[in-house]
């Protein structure tokens, strides 16, 4: 049985990506704030760079530099406030080959400063 939310995304657009991508950043940006505080590093987090040979089924790629490390965000390119739900059937995001929800994928895309 394949989960709908890892499956390809109808009627995804680059466009709608890369704004869901900017309020991604947000979101990882305030994580990694929060992350710095706890554990007395400073974050960085640099901007995103298309990487449109990671495009597959409606998302679309991306690459940003996370706390000295690349980290690599297949967005999908539907409505956001869709993605930010949690059902089985809200399109999953995929960060460094991993899947999550909107939320887990922030959690995934802060990396512990090396």
């Amino acid at each position: 049985m394949i989960t709908p939310a890892f499956g390809p995304v109808e009627g995804a657009t680059p466009e709608v990506a890369a704004a869901n991508m900017n309020s991604f950043l947000d979101d990882v940006r305030e994580h990694a704030a929060l992350n710095g505080e706890v554990r007395g590093y400073t974050p960085q987090t640099g901007e995103p760079v298309r990487r449109e040979s990671l495009d597959a089924d409606g998302r679309y790629g991306w690459a940003v530099e996370v706390n000295g490390k690349e980290v690599e965000v297949l967005m999908p390119g539907v409505e956001e406030s869709l993605l930010r739900g949690l059902a089985d059937t809200v399109p999953a995001l995929r960060v460094n080959d991993e899947w999550a929800w909107w939320s887990g994928a922030v959690q995934s895309a802060v990396p512990l400063p090396g």
